[in-house]
């Protein structure tokens, strides 16, 4: 996944923050940075799937793919 310099604002309890006027809060710096790994590692603990049993199996299907074997060639 690739990484922004802002992100959104979470709460505590992992919802969006809004501003009074109801736009998305964004942050950036270490606090983003700690957000985007905290969100990436629930994902890998499956806290954030939803309908598990409809949704892509990436650890089966994506990741467990073997690399292409690759013979370099000569020069």
């Amino acid at each position: 996944m690739p990484h922004t310099a802002k992100t959104a604002l979470l709460s505590p309890d992992w919802d969006l923050q809004l501003s009074p006027e109801g736009n998305v809060l964004l942050t950036s710096g270490a606090l983003a940075i700690a957000q985007n790994l905290a969100n990436e590692i629930r994902l890998w603990t499956n806290d954030a799937y939803y309908q598990q049993e409809n949704g892509i199996a990436w650890k089966e299907v994506q990741l467990a793919k073997k690399l292409p074997f690759l013979i370099p060639k000569q020069a």
